[in-house]
């Protein structure tokens, strides 16, 4: 008799447990932990109204300037105007004779004999004019008194001798003043005058 061969049991075999989805899961959590962690991050500076993650420094207001007070305009001191030089009055019979440097000092009028010739000149004549309300008193040379004579004074009718010494000598290559007093301090007093001195040569004022 044949019989089938007998078949090996074989038992049920049975799927093993699925642990592995467990594992799954959990990297499916970890992702969506990833997600929404870079959802947050690129949600929360439009939440807080754009501002950056990284802190920036505080404006601060631009300090001011000091204060300085304001610059004044000084006028220049005015500069004194220049003093007039008087213009010498030159001989006109003899060029190296001229009368310089006038000046007033109160009631006296004084001029500089200049005699830039070659000659001692004797003053011989001295015809002056001037104004009835401020009469002449003295005429001096070199601050001496050469009219009127001792115990004589001035008027518009007296006539006078000019002393010939050395009062009225002007040497050559030198000065000597010639000085008119008038009565007043305070009144131009003068019209015109004339020197006339030895060999010709004269001034004339004005």
């Amino acid at each position: 008799v044949i019989t089938a061969p007998l078949r090996a049991a074989v038992g049920k075999v049975q799927a093993p447990p699925r642990t592995g989805s467990r594992l799954g899961w959990a990297l499916i959590a970890v992702m969506v932990a990833v997600v929404l962690g870079l959802a947050g991050a690129v949600a929360w500076p439009r939440l807080t109204g754009g501002a950056q993650a990284t802190s920036q420094p505080a404006l601060t207001a631009p300090l001011e300037a000091p204060t300085t007070a304001p610059l004044v305009a000084v006028p220049p001191t005015a500069s004194p105007a220049p003093t007039a030089v008087p213009t010498p009055i030159v001989s006109a019979t003899c060029p190296g004779l001229q009368l310089i440097g006038f000046h007033r000092d109160g009631a006296e009028a004084t001029w500089t004999i200049d005699n830039a010739t070659d000659a001692d000149l004797y003053l011989e004549s001295s015809p002056i004019e001037w104004d009835s309300d401020n009469p002449l008193t003295e005429v001096r040379m070199g601050g001496e008194k050469i009219l009127p004579p001792d115990g004589a004074s001035i008027d518009s009718d007296a006539i006078f001798k000019i002393p010939s010494d050395e009062r009225t000598r002007v040497a050559a290559r030198s000065g000597k003043d010639f000085t008119l007093v008038f009565w007043w301090a305070d009144a131009e007093p003068l019209l015109s005058f004339e020197l006339t001195f030895t060999g010709g040569c004269t001034l004339q004022v004005p």
